[in-house]
């Protein structure tokens, strides 16, 4: 394993995910490398759905303030939960 660890450091970003999920998959992967599959698949999730807006930026736009907004809305929740 510590051979595809070595070329995973030189390559791109899909063979990074590709990685990780293979990691995931075979329940190989770590605490750190969790946290940046999920941030990856975070990632894809939000461009999927830009995609859709096409040629209109400023939809596009407007929809990545709103999901930043609810995003740290509820970021506020869980803060206000753990107290």
């Amino acid at each position: 394993m510590s051979y595809y660890q070595n070329e995973s450091q030189t390559l791109t970003t899909s063979a990074e995910a590709n990685l990780l999920k293979f990691k995931s998959l075979t329940n190989w992967i770590n605490k750190e490398e969790l946290e940046r599959w999920h941030a990856i698949k975070a990632q894809y999730l939000k461009q999927q759905k830009l995609k859709g807006f096409g040629a209109n930026q400023q939809m596009g736009a407007m929809l990545s303030q709103v999901e930043l907004l609810a995003q740290g809305i509820t970021g506020i929740h869980e803060e206000l939960k753990k107290n």
